[in-house]
């Protein structure tokens, strides 16, 4: 009876942490959206583009998005977007940015909690590699007072194509251990 109460609190703790991370894609989608739409509106389709190819590998299945990449989706021409133009792109980059290590802090204090430390640790390398200037990143990855050469450093360990490619996908099983 003991082993089926633990067993089932340990899926309970699975599924909550997939709505967590659920609700951090969630939220991170609906600022490439946004930015997506900002860039059609300036007519930067490229840039436009690769924010709802971005959308489409994180929702294979968003139609509206997928709808937007195919043929007559959007113009296909070659534009060459002016200062402003880049300027706006930088400045939505930097909200998606701002959102995301939001996410992460949140996601990182909540692995904290239910002491999936592989899972934490993660998302606080996330959040500092989307915010470098991250106070409690930095605090929790032990790298406060340290000055910007141990954050650059850790920001450059991120494994990106591991990262974009596996994302949490069956880690969680490793934190039991933790």
């Amino acid at each position: 009876m003991i082993v089926i109460l633990l067993l089932a609190a340990l899926v309970a703790q699975g599924t909550d942490y997939d709505a967590k991370l659920g609700d951090l894609n969630d939220a991170i989608v609906v600022e490439r959206r946004k930015a997506a739409e900002t860039l059609e509106k300036i007519r930067a389709w490229d840039w436009a583009r690769a924010e709802y190819r971005k959308i489409v590998r994180v929702y294979p299945s968003d139609g509206a998005a997928a709808a937007k990449l195919e043929t007559g989706g959007m113009p296909v021409q070659k534009e060459k977007p002016d200062s402003p133009a880049a300027d706006r792109y930088a400045q939505l980059l930097g909200d998606i940015a701002r959102v995301a290590a939001a996410k992460h802090v949140e996601l990182a204090r909540w692995c904290d909690e239910q002491k999936k430390t592989a899972s934490a640790g993660r998302h606080w390398e996330l959040a500092l590699a989307f915010d470098p200037l991250n106070a409690d990143a930095a605090a929790a990855l032990g790298l406060a007072g340290r000055g910007g050469a141990a954050i650059d450093a850790t920001w450059k360990d991120v494994k990106w194509i591991e990262v974009l490619r596996k994302g949490d996908e069956g880690k969680e099983s490793t934190d039991a251990s933790d």
